[in-house]
């Protein structure tokens, strides 16, 4: 009898997963690597957007190595799935393309963002795209529980080493979402948007709270996720350190950072009481 395993069709089919996975490890590590390499080759120095609003939804400069976590994460995941075992971990290679295509968009991003005027106002629907293809890919790697098709993955171990690259893309989905916050004002400044009349100090307490709104309503979503919603906890320390000068701005990150901790201390008891129960 015929090895089914051994067909040349079945063969074929491997090598072809294979080779779409290296592709698409190597586009996402190329992507990764290259959108601070050229940033300090200078070519993304196109101009210098305007945001006279955001400016105060700023964090200080410390709060920025977060992206350390995050593109560490994105060149592992590129690694893992150049390796030729992962063509078995159908999450992965369900995941695999949103994973590049969100690094690849990154790039994009940073071309949008260093230019003045009303182009500059593109970083907002790229960065919605960034977000978009991070969450399917969580969604599609089964990150704290949360999967697209309770079917898809099913029989597939996570190793330990993908649980620290889940990691990774719960902070990035996280500081995404925090971007997100601060690019809608930014873009719309940039289409010669006046907020209303109200002050950008106004402005930007009412950010904070749509930030911490999203953190709790979208967390809640993805099953509690604290990771996530641990990144706004992170954004808003930033913030106060920066904005020290402007009181309203730090008297309302410090009550909405209060809610964050609060809320996730009590999601994490209840998971640990739901454990001991079970």
């Amino acid at each position: 009898m015929t090895n089914i395993l051994s067909h040349p069709l079945h063969a074929s089919g491997r090598n072809e997963k294979t080779f779409l996975m290296l592709v698409l490890g190597i586009i996402t590590i190329v992507s990764v690597i290259g959108t601070p390499l050229l940033g300090i080759l200078g070519a993304f120095n196109g101009g210098t957007p305007d945001k006279p609003t955001t400016e105060y939804f700023l964090p200080a400069g410390y709060a920025f190595s977060v992206w350390g976590i995050i593109y560490a994460g994105c060149i592992g995941w590129g690694i893992f799935m150049a390796l030729p075992r992962q063509r078995m971990n159908t999450r992965l290679m369900a995941a695999a393309p949103f994973l590049a295509l969100s690094a690849a968009l990154n790039l994009v991003w940073m071309f949008f963002a260093s230019q003045s005027g009303a182009l500059s106002a593109m970083t907002l629907p790229v960065l919605l795209g960034m977000e978009i293809t991070a969450w399917l890919a969580y969604f599609r790697l089964g990150i704290n529980g949360v999967t697209a098709n309770d079917a898809e993955g099913q029989g597939v171990q996570t190793s330990r080493f993908e649980r620290v690259l889940q990691f990774s893309t719960r902070v990035y989905v996280g500081w995404l979402s925090v971007a997100t916050v601060a690019n809608s004002a930014s873009a719309l400044n940039a289409l010669g948007w006046d907020a209303f009349g109200i002050s950008p100090i106004t402005w930007t307490v009412m950010m904070l709270i749509a930030a911490t709104l999203v953190a709790v309503l979208v967390g809640g979503l993805a099953k509690q996720d604290n990771v996530y919603r641990s990144v706004f906890v992170w954004a808003f320390v930033g913030i106060i350190v920066k904005q020290l000068a402007y009181e309203p701005i730090v008297y309302a990150a410090f009550t909405l950072l209060f809610v964050l901790v609060g809320v996730i201390i009590f999601t994490e008891m209840r998971k640990t009481r739901r454990i001991e129960m079970a």
